[in-house]
């Protein structure tokens, strides 16, 4: 596990920004830091400074499948040799219709979700998959979406009256 990163009151707004109430503007940067009191440059150096940091993974648009068309989803899990992991999880992470794709410490080390516009393409994206990465079928978890739980998750970073701050 990675060491724990300093957050200061500063990066702790910042974050919440980020993660809230990313704004639509042609200078998003400038638009947080008159909301948060610094400088355009000063965000997007700190916004650098925890994307490198790993604290900021990524900053994007989080699209509903289902309005897009892709009304098939499912979470797969793989059991693939150690020595193979990186190789097959690139071949996994290049389909267009795989959001995450992780390692896991369970024997079914490689997991990942997919979503397809029907069950019919789902079936055969998922046969050309282990096809393409050598994975045997018996390897293979296909845990389909049965119902739909949408959860938000958001991290509250809050900042203390004496300027002490916890996630």
């Amino acid at each position: 596990m990675s060491p724990s990163v300093e957050l200061d009151r500063t990066d702790r707004h910042l974050l919440q920004h980020l993660q809230d109430t990313f704004p639509l503007d042609r200078r998003p940067w400038k638009v947080i830091g008159e909301r948060i009191g610094i400088p355009e440059e000063e965000v997007l150096g700190r916004v650098q400074r925890l994307a490198g940091e790993g604290v900021v993974r990524s900053v994007g648009t989080v699209v509903d499948a289902h309005r897009v068309g892709l009304n098939a989803s499912t979470l797969v899990a793989l059991r693939v040799p150690e020595t193979r992991l990186v190789e097959v999880a690139r071949i996994i992470g290049e389909h267009p219709g795989v959001s995450h794709c992780y390692e896991r410490d369970h024997a079914f080390n490689l997991w990942f979700t997919l979503s397809m516009p029907d069950e019919q393409s789902m079936a055969r994206e998922l046969r050309r998959l282990l096809v393409r990465s050598r994975v045997p079928p018996a390897e293979m978890l296909n845990l389909p979406v049965l119902r739909r739980f949408k959860v938000d998750v958001r991290h509250r970073f809050v900042v203390s009256e004496d300027g002490g701050a916890r996630a």
